[in-house]
């Protein structure tokens, strides 16, 4: 299991903190199946590429510190994610908008912007 002590910071990446009694397998798994059911309806209609997990996503993990007061005092959802699974953009803009939307209600998920 991958352990990590901060978030993304990348420009306007996105980081959601999980509400969710899914294990961070489980939310693998389902951003998973989330990515292919994406990949399999935008293939046909729009001719894209097929997007691996990888480009899309970081592997999810588990915040297991607070993070820096200036964070908090700018997203103060932070000062709750303490065991809570976080998903975090791969790089700018790489998780597609209907995934996002998923995402927060799959797993009960804040989402923050953070660029």
């Amino acid at each position: 299991m991958k352990t990590r002590l901060g978030f993304v910071s990348n420009s306007s990446s996105s980081s959601f903190i999980c509400n969710t009694l899914i294990d961070i397998i489980g939310v693998r798994n389902l951003l998973q199946a989330m990515l292919d059911l994406y990949n399999q309806a935008t293939k046909k209609d729009f001719d894209q590429r097929v997007r691996s997990f990888n480009d899309v996503f970081d592997e999810p993990y588990i915040a297991r510190e607070i993070p820096h007061q200036g964070w908090i005092s700018y997203y103060p959802q932070l000062a709750d994610s303490i065991g809570k699974v976080i998903i975090d953009s791969a790089s700018d803009d790489s998780i597609p908008y209907c995934l996002e939307e998923m995402i927060s209600e799959v797993f009960d998920a804040t989402r923050l912007h953070l660029g």
